[in-house]
């Protein structure tokens, strides 16, 4: 009787350990699959539900190798949608904003003209989701360098956001200069702070922008 006992104890440990085994190697084989980043349009509906988790730099990054992605800004659309918000046509400005999110989602001042005409209408559900996904794009950029330098540059993936920053850091840009420095390009912005007049240099990876613009006038 104890030798049944036994053998029934080791085939029951052999079947664990086997079970084991490949239970690890599963694992193993899982870890080694290259894993898939969400897609642009992913990432949006994330944003649109009111995911507390999306990444913002990585929705950035995502829009710029979609083919959605464009460097230029409409402009027009952007003076219509803030003449719309300042004439207090909120539901004007609001719709104007929703066109400029439905071709370019990481446009912070669509966002940002969405949460005032939200918050001017008394939503204040759709006005904080507003302000908190404009606040997640603006830090994904402060986040991705300190713009002391050509080493710890801005990474934008347009010019409107170098603007962007200026605004959320409180400075005026003053003058522009270009740089180009291994194969990477940068404007290089003297910007002045209004309180006390002092200026300082802001640094800016320009690459992504500068690389759309070169395929367009090569095309």
């Amino acid at each position: 009787m104890p030798r049944r006992k036994t053998k029934s104890f080791q085939c029951r440990s052999g079947a664990a350990a086997l079970f084991l085994i490949t239970l690890f190697a599963s694992a193993v084989a899982a870890q080694s699959k290259p894993q898939s980043s969400p897609s642009y349009d992913d990432l949006v509906q994330e944003s649109r539900n009111g995911d507390p988790n999306v990444n913002y730099g990585q929705l950035r990054m995502a829009y710029a190798a979609s083919p959605k992605y464009s460097s230029d800004v409409d402009m027009d659309s952007v003076k219509k949608m803030n003449s719309k918000l300042q004439s207090k046509d909120y539901k004007g400005a609001l719709k104007a904003a929703n066109v400029l999110l439905n071709e370019d989602y990481v446009s912070i001042d669509a966002h940002i003209v969405a949460y005032l005409a939200y918050q001017a209408q008394h939503d204040a559900g759709h006005a904080q989701q507003q302000h908190d996904i404009a606040i997640g794009l603006i830090q994904s950029i402060l986040g991705s360098g300190d713009g002391k330098s050509i080493a710890s540059a801005y990474k934008v993936i347009c010019v409107r956001e170098e603007y962007n920053v200026l605004n959320a850091l409180g400075l005026r840009p003053q003058s522009q200069a270009l740089s180009k420095q291994n194969d990477r390009d940068y404007d290089v912005l003297t910007v002045m702070n209004p309180k006390d007049g002092t200026t300082s240099k802001l640094y800016f990876d320009t690459t992504i922008s500068m690389t759309y613009m070169d395929k367009l006038f090569k095309q």
